[in-house]
């Protein structure tokens, strides 16, 4: 009887430690799957054949394939696709096909195909990233973009109609022979969207002696409020 007493406690003790391990475990996956998406440094050793995004500051998204076996990455350029081929590089990634050129370290990257200048440009998240939005400029008319033109993108809080709407981020886009849809990207503190507070998306684009062209007249909602957090499209008007 003493025996079965003992068995039985024992039993006990395990069924009370395994259901603790299994709450333990829960907390923790549940933990994982609440924690925010953080960007991952680029790599382009990272697989065999990689595939990557890149947002420039002209206003370009560029893709590049990296070939690992064979060491070489392929770009598109004016006449059909290139072919680079991997250098020594002293920090990062270098590959270069006559005066075409990628280089990279993370995050970002040095871009060139030629005739177009060198750009710097910034790996396009595949996922929502907390810090960080993407999107496109872009208007109705068939008209070019004069050389020199630049265009402004700007993140506002616009919870107060009635006073000036707080800058969270912008950034500027200088085309180089490219035409709309001008592709961006910002980076921005995540610990200052006020999550009761309302955030727009603006744009606009100047011509050379700082005229405006082109403007957006409407409110695109961001990052707040079941708003887009990862990508906004916005459509300018011509300026009267």
């Amino acid at each position: 009887m003493r025996a079965l007493m003992l068995s039985g406690a024992a039993g006990a003790g395990i069924r009370a430690a395994e259901s603790k391990r299994t709450v333990m475990f829960k907390y923790l996956i549940a933990l994982l799957l609440a924690a925010p998406a953080a960007a991952v440094p680029f790599n382009p050793d990272a697989a065999i054949e990689v595939k990557a995004a890149f947002i420039c500051a002209d206003g370009r998204e560029v893709e590049v394939l990296f070939r690992r076996p064979t060491q070489v990455a392929l770009i598109d350029g004016p006449n059909g696709q290139i072919v680079l081929y991997k250098t020594v590089a002293t920090k990062g990634y270098k590959y270069i096909g006559g005066e075409n050129e990628i280089s990279g370290d993370g995050e970002t990257a040095s871009y060139r195909v030629f005739p177009r200048p060198r750009v710097q440009c910034h790996a396009k998240p595949s996922q929502t990233v907390p810090g960080t939005l993407t999107g496109t400029i872009t208007y109705r008319e068939r008209i070019a973009l004069p050389e020199g033109a630049t265009a402004t993108v700007e993140i506002r809080d616009v919870s107060r109609a009635d006073a000036p709407a707080p800058l969270l981020s912008s950034t500027t886009i200088t085309p180089t022979g490219n035409q709309v849809p001008l592709h961006w990207i910002m980076t921005f503190d995540p610990a200052k969207v006020a999550p009761q507070a309302s955030y727009s998306v603006s744009a606009r684009i100047n011509d050379k002696a700082g005229k405006l062209m082109w403007v957006s007249d409407t409110i695109e909602p961001a990052l707040t409020r079941g708003a887009p957090a990862d990508f906004i499209d916005v459509d300018l008007v011509r300026a009267k």
